[in-house]
């Protein structure tokens, strides 16, 4: 952890990236398992996938926590504060976890009600929702770059949830493939994602006073 706080900005939001990315290549890499070797495999795995996401979804809470707050949650808040855009970070590691409860309630109900089945797909629609807004919550200086990143990763994430949906109605192999190749896509884009120097940077705006007077402060 430095003393830079801009820098900590970066360094949380590269990880949480990475970490969200890690959920996902899990997550593909369990579906392709699952697609090789069948329904006793899923019966084995199914908790593997909504595991991953609450994991990744926690571990990114901690980062910001531990890195912007030094160990606390209040110090974490205030200093988020500074730069709100960065609350968005926050709601995507609850979407995460809360995506990853509702799979493991589905998976954990041999009714299967399909209630928690829903609730799982719409936090991951949701997921890309939110991707597709990070643009929104940086500098200016750093906008364009962001959402050109972030709108792959939320269009490769809604292609793959098209795929799985579709899936449901017409069980071909192709279908499955390419859902798993579209989680993949976007699995690879966070995993190799590098926050913006520009992203949650400093701006010292210059105050003229009308007797002539200046003063600087951070934007």
């Amino acid at each position: 952890m430095t003393g830079n706080l801009s820098e900590n900005f970066r360094l949380v939001s590269t990880l949480i990236h990475f970490l969200q990315g890690a959920a996902f290549f899990i997550i593909g890499v369990i579906a392709i398992y699952i697609h090789e070797n069948g329904g006793k495999a899923q019966e084995k795995l199914k908790f593997i996938s909504p595991l991953a996401f609450i994991a990744a979804g926690a571990v990114s809470l901690l980062a910001i926590i531990i890195i912007l707050g030094d160990w606390s949650f209040e110090s974490a808040i205030a200093i988020m504060k500074i730069k709100p855009g960065f609350f968005i970070f926050m709601a995507l590691s609850c979407v995460f976890m809360s995506a990853g409860f509702s799979g493991v309630l589905f998976a954990a109900d041999k009714k299967k009600n399909k209630v928690w089945g829903y609730f799982y797909w719409i936090f991951i629609f949701s997921i890309a929702v939110l991707y597709a807004l990070m643009h929104t919550r940086v500098n200016n200086a750093a906008s364009a770059f962001v959402m050109a990143n972030h709108i792959v990763m939320a269009g490769a994430l809604a292609i793959a949830l098209v795929f799985k949906i579709t899936e449901f109605f017409a069980e071909k192999k192709i279908i499955r493939t390419l859902g798993i190749i579209f989680l993949l896509i976007t699995s690879f884009q966070l995993l190799i994602y590098k926050e913006s120097e520009n992203s949650f940077k400093y701006e010292i705006v210059t105050i003229k006073s009308e007797n002539g007077d200046t003063a600087k402060s951070p934007k």
